[in-house]
């Protein structure tokens, strides 16, 4: 570390007491803290409580700087950055697959796409090249356009190494009974796509396609797609967040995952789905688990899907007791764990100058995040109408 900025951490308080973490390492705690202290980060914000830094402008007399306000610019500056990349995120899932459709169907390609079900129709390679290419370009450029912005380090953005594995299977055990529990009011009231569908990658294309092509798009649905929204929202976007409060960031990420998947009968499924692989994220120490429990998400919801098309099992629905037999595994398994680990499972949150109704304020109507609100409802609304 650079000796000016050892003065500025033995000077000031730091904001975060990082030894109540200690799900992160020492090297992710000191790249953590340089990327704050760098006086050109316009997304990070340090510190002594109730300091206050004094300027002298022209023609106006000294103005008070607090922590509050430092905090406050702060925030906006990320949230200015996140509307930016959701923004861009939007106009890719929604506008620019138009000219690969065009550039298909001038080649004499069997090939059309729906927008009302955000599915592409036709010859199964072209779908399968055009679903990939969608869902890559609408997740990686907007993830790469964040790190380039916060340049913050690629281990403090994405940690990968699972530092306390027992965190990753209490997430993968607990994201079973919670999404079985949310997925019980589709037993009475049903609808055409299962939950925690992903807008625009119904996996019902997958109907009439044959060998590999399956194989392959299933895998890349399953897989690849958690892992690159994994890389999105709880990357160095959720990282980044977190000096506002580890709590704070864990809903924050999930909220905003829910309203860019613009899909109300798997709100529910993919708030809940986020919520988990955040904290999962945080008190594992690592992405990894994001990863594991976004794609068990995707899986119990591709199972859940299949059950649906089963017969009646002694009477009961198999759906309903694909559900059931998911909650209590869920719930038994655990209980197994926390009978024999006896972990903490709450996340201590740092200390920040703005109370958390004001942070509210600032990500919901008092900040540039409201334009990404306001296009998440039209486009839900649209969905809703078609």
């Amino acid at each position: 570390m650079k000796k000016k900025d050892s003065l500025l951490l033995a000077e000031n308080k730091e904001i975060e007491d990082v030894s109540r973490f200690p799900a992160q390492t020492e090297e992710y705690n000191e790249l953590f803290r340089e990327w704050r202290c760098r006086e050109d980060n316009l997304f990070a914000f340090s510190g002594k409580l109730r300091q206050s830094n004094y300027t002298y402008v022209d023609g106006i007399g000294v103005q008070t700087n607090g922590g509050a306000k430092r905090e406050e610019t702060a925030l906006k500056n990320l949230c200015l950055l996140t509307m930016s990349v959701m923004i861009l995120y939007a106009l890719i899932e929604n506008v620019l697959v138009l000219p690969l459709m065009m550039i298909l169907e001038k080649s004499s390609v069997e090939i059309s796409y729906s927008f009302n079900d955000k599915i592409a129709y036709g010859n199964q390679y072209a779908v399968l090249g055009v679903t990939a290419f969608e869902s890559i370009l609408k997740l990686v450029i907007p993830a790469v356009l964040m790190r380039i912005r916060l340049k913050m380090p690629v281990k403090a953005a994405c940690p990968m190494k699972i530092r306390r594995g027992w965190y990753t299977w209490a997430a993968i055990f607990v994201l079973c009974a919670a999404f079985s529990a949310v997925s019980i009011p589709r037993l009475f009231f049903p609808v055409g796509a299962f939950a925690a569908n992903n807008i625009g990658m119904s996996y019902q294309v997958t109907s009439y396609m044959n060998g590999w092509c399956r194989t392959v798009y299933m895998i890349f649905e399953l897989v690849s797609v958690p892992a690159l929204m994994e890389f999105l929202f709880h990357g160095a976007l959720f990282q980044s967040m977190r000096q506002f409060g580890t709590v704070f960031a864990i809903l924050f990420t999930a909220v905003l995952n829910m309203a860019m998947m613009h899909n109300p009968e798997s709100s529910a499924a993919i708030f809940i789905t986020s919520a988990i692989a955040g904290w999962g994220v945080w008190k594992s120490g690592s992405l990894i688990t994001g990863i594991i429990v976004h794609a068990e998400a995707r899986i119990l919801g591709y199972i859940m899907f299949m059950c649906s098309e089963l017969p009646e099992v002694g009477g009961i629905q198999a759906q309903a007791l694909c559900i059931f037999i998911m909650l209590v595994t869920g719930i038994v398994c655990f209980l197994i764990m926390q009978l024999f680990g006896k972990k903490k499972l709450i996340i201590t949150t740092n200390d920040t100058f703005l109370s958390v109704k004001e942070k509210i304020s600032i990500v919901s109507w008092n900040g540039p995040l409201l334009l990404v609100w306001i296009v998440c409802l039209l486009l839900m609304i649209i969905e809703i109408a078609m």
